[in-house]
């Protein structure tokens, strides 16, 4: 008896083993349109595929894929388990050529004339925040947002346009709470029952869960509704550590595109383009820790490479609190940011915020949006070889912060250049040993350079190799001990007898091949060719002397460092 227990125990062990950690992957196939479509399909083969991605996952262990077809896919993602290493992942991929998009929102049909051209649809029991036509977002009209009431700095998080029906204007939208009925006006005052009209209803199309080794490849996330109950998070929520995300676009999300927390992410080739608030959340801390700084925190190794975050903070969230491109917050530790584009954002371009370290910015374009790149109350960081152009204010700023290198970045058509202030401040007091190396600032439409000045608390901050041009001659720089931004000298040599910085630099025209086509190579010639110093610096280990390779216009390279990213 004993021996024949023995051997049930044994075979419930290994079968419980072999779910787990299959010798076989299992593909499973989606299809909504499919004509035989059905959650209850077990489907494996192709021609018999299930109708949802959720009720695949149900069936999906670690190794396993769930391949999706073209479709829209208007569902919120659950997923029940995750994978226990790389080659045992849960993934969830588009088939070859598959155009799947993934949608926290639900057509809307049966509108009435309310009055003139604004139209009514009766019988809404959803408080939507977002609703579309034919893909375009309306105005939303009142208060209907929870972080409408929400008071930061004295300012409403989510600033309200209108109060009711009677605000609604072509290209918005109001929502009745009491009554449930939508009120819309499209833009040219056409008829809603012609188009597609779409309404955010889900909160998440990821919901928020610990999971690891997840994998999304070629999906497309829109809408979705999670500022209705006052929630600040993803669309899609990045939740545990070893997430594999490619190809992929987030867009149109109520909040942030998505969130992300935890450790060793790759999100690599994905747009983030036109979220309410954000593009991509990143945060240090976590609901253990109730999402304050983690002292200590161990390394996340987060990259960030090749992705785009454009026209974020559509829906105009206070600009003091959080917006824009990227926004990474509380203790993130061991992020790293390269060959990313930030255009246009309502915003910050890339915004390292609280008690971070460790974080590198590499080889981005950060244009046209309100502040470029902004490191601000953190430590030990590397900021080099962006094209930072066309920002409205601040180009690259790192406020009450230490130990950043700012180094052979491009810079051009910035209200204010570089930037090393931020303080008094009193969650970081200290501005010190920070380096600004090898860069080119050019027709920065204020000030050049802004360097504080103070013997107790800005220490050790260093500032040379540089190129400056102006149109008009000399430089403007502020060189100053307190919180303005006055310029106190407009002669490169002056400035750097009165601080002892800036002793190599120059004033020169950059030579670029074709700044206003976006082309800032160096032209042969260039004053910036082999004028740099040569280091390398790698986030709180300092700076060391070495040489790069770098070309030139006509090709070949060089054992010098030129001055400006390359």
């Amino acid at each position: 008896m004993r021996s024949l227990n023995y051997l049930l125990a044994l075979v419930s062990v290994v079968l419980s083993f072999s779910l787990v950690d299959k010798i076989f992957a299992v593909n499973y196939y989606v299809s909504n349109n499919h004509p035989k479509a059905n959650d209850a399909n077990y489907g494996i083969q192709s021609n018999l595929p299930i109708k949802s991605i959720s009720a695949a996952l149900l069936k999906a262990f670690p190794g396993d894929t769930v391949w999706v077809d073209s479709g829209t896919y208007r569902e919120t993602i659950l997923i029940p388990r995750g994978g226990f290493k790389s080659t045992k992942s849960i993934s969830i991929r588009a088939l070859p050529k598959a155009d799947v998009r993934i949608k926290g929102s639900d057509p809307v049909s049966g509108w009435v004339k309310h009055f003139g051209s604004v139209w009514k649809r009766l019988n809404w029991e959803v408080n939507s925040q977002q609703v579309f036509i034919d893909g375009v977002p309306l105005q939303q009209i009142g208060m209907n947002c929870p972080l409408q009431s929400q008071i930061f700095e004295k300012k409403p998080l989510l600033p309200f346009v209108g109060k009711g029906v009677g605000d609604v204007h072509p290209g918005s939208f109001f929502y009745d709470q009491k009554e449930k009925i939508i009120y819309i006006q499209l833009h040219d005052g056409s008829d809603p029952n012609r188009h597609l009209v779409e309404a955010s209803v889900r909160d998440f199309v990821i919901q928020p869960k610990e999971l690891n080794f997840i994998v999304l490849e070629r999906l497309n996330f829109s809408h979705s509704n999670l500022t209705s109950k006052g929630l600040i998070m993803g669309m899609v929520n990045v939740w545990g550590n070893f997430w594999t995300i490619t190809d992929c676009t987030l867009d149109y999300a109520d909040f942030a595109g998505i969130s992300v927390i935890g450790t060793g992410h790759k999100i690599t080739n994905c747009k983030f383009n036109n979220n309410g608030n954000l593009g991509i959340s990143l945060n240090g801390s976590d609901d253990a820790h109730k999402w304050a700084p983690v002292p200590n925190r161990p390394p996340q190794n987060i990259v960030l490479s090749g992705n785009e975050t454009n026209y974020n903070n559509y829906r105009k969230f206070e600009l003091s609190w959080q917006n824009g491109g990227i926004k990474a917050a509380v203790s993130c530790n061991g992020v790293r940011v390269t060959s990313h584009k930030a255009i246009a954002n309502y915003g910050v371009g890339i915004w390292f915020d609280a008690y971070c370290r460790n974080i590198t910015i590499s080889r981005s374009t950060v244009t046209k949006n309100l502040i470029g790149i902004f490191y601000e109350i953190s430590d030990q960081a590397v900021i080099a070889n962006n094209l930072v152009t066309g920002n409205e204010y601040q180009g690259i700023y790192v406020a009450a912060s230490s130990e950043v290198t700012v180094m052979n970045n491009t810079l051009d058509d910035n209200g204010f250049g570089i930037v090393i202030h931020g303080l008094p401040r009193a969650e970081h007091p200290t501005l010190n040993n920070n380096r600004v190396l090898n860069n080119i600032v050019s027709e920065s439409r204020l000030v050049d350079l802004v360097f504080y000045k103070n013997a107790e608390k800005a220490r050790g901050n260093s500032s040379d190799y540089n190129l400056y041009y102006r149109r008009d001659k000399g430089v403007k720089i502020s060189w100053t001990g307190n919180r303005d931004y006055g310029i106190t000298h407009t002669n490169l040599r002056t400035f750097a007898k009165a601080s002892g910085q800036e002793t190599h630099s120059l004033t020169a025209d950059p030579r670029w091949v074709n700044s206003e086509a976006g082309n800032y190579a160096l032209k042969a010639g260039s004053p910036a060719l082999g004028a740099g110093m040569g280091e390398k610096a790698v986030p709180g280990q300092g700076t060391r002397r070495r040489s790069y390779s770098s070309g030139s216009e006509g090709g070949g390279s060089s054992t010098k460092v030129n001055i400006g990213a390359f």
